[in-house]
C-alpha cells in the first residue's frame, strides 16, 4: 500500500439452504391371504423440498407373521435420471411386545443418479418407488395371525449439510 493507509476489511455472509423434505406418497398392497399366495406391495416417495436429498432409504416394518419374499422392481423418475441398479435390501428382526416383526430397508445411496457435483442424489421433484412381495411365513406357527394388523412405512434421507462423500 506504499504511503497510503490500508485498512483490512473482512466480510461474512450466511447462505441459507432451502428446506429438504421427502414425503411418502404411496403405501399400498394387495390383501394377504392367510395361508398361501404372495401379495404385492408398493412404497413411493417424492422429494417435495427445495434441495437435493442424499442417502435415500425406504423402510417397511411388517406385522408379526408376515415375511419379505422379494423386491420385484425399483424405479426413480425425474431429476437426474434413472437408477443404476437395484437398491440394497437389508432385513432385520424387531421384537416389540406384539411379537417378532421383520423390518425391510431399501438403501438407494449407491444406485441414485448423480447430480452436477457427481453425488448420488434425489433432485427436488423426483420420486423413487419399490414394489415387493410379502407372504404369511408359516401358518402352522402363526395360529393367531390377524389380517387387520398394519405394516408401517417410512423414509429417511440426509440433507445437503449432513451429506458427506464416501
Amino acid at each position: 500500500c506504499s504511503e497510503t493507509h490500508c485498512d483490512s476489511v473482512s466480510k461474512a455472509s450466511i447462505i441459507e439452504l432451502g428446506q429438504s423434505e421427502l414425503i411418502m406418497v404411496e403405501h399400498v398392497g394387495e390383501d394377504l391371504d392367510y395361508c398361501g399366495e404372495d401379495a404385492e406391495f408398493k412404497l413411493g416417495v417424492v422429494n417435495s423440498g427445495k434441495t437435493d436429498v442424499f442417502n435415500t432409504r425406504l423402510y417397511e416394518l411388517l406385522p408379526a407373521g408376515v415375511t419379505y419374499v422379494a423386491t420385484t422392481s425399483a424405479t426413480h423418475t425425474g431429476g437426474y435420471g434413472g437408477l443404476s441398479g437395484m437398491p440394497d435390501v437389508i432385513l432385520e428382526t424387531e421384537n416389540p411386545t406384539s411379537g417378532e416383526r421383520q423390518k425391510i430397508t431399501w438403501d438407494f445411496r449407491n444406485v441414485l443418479p448423480t447430480n452436477s457435483d457427481g453425488d448420488p442424489a434425489m433432485a427436488k421433484g423426483s420420486s423413487s418407488n419399490v414394489t415387493f412381495t410379502l407372504d404369511v411365513d408359516n401358518c402352522d406357527t402363526v395360529p393367531n395371525f390377524n389380517t387387520s394388523h398394519q405394516a408401517e412405512a417410512s423414509a429417511g434421507f440426509d440433507r445437503p449439510c449432513e451429506f458427506s462423500v464416501g
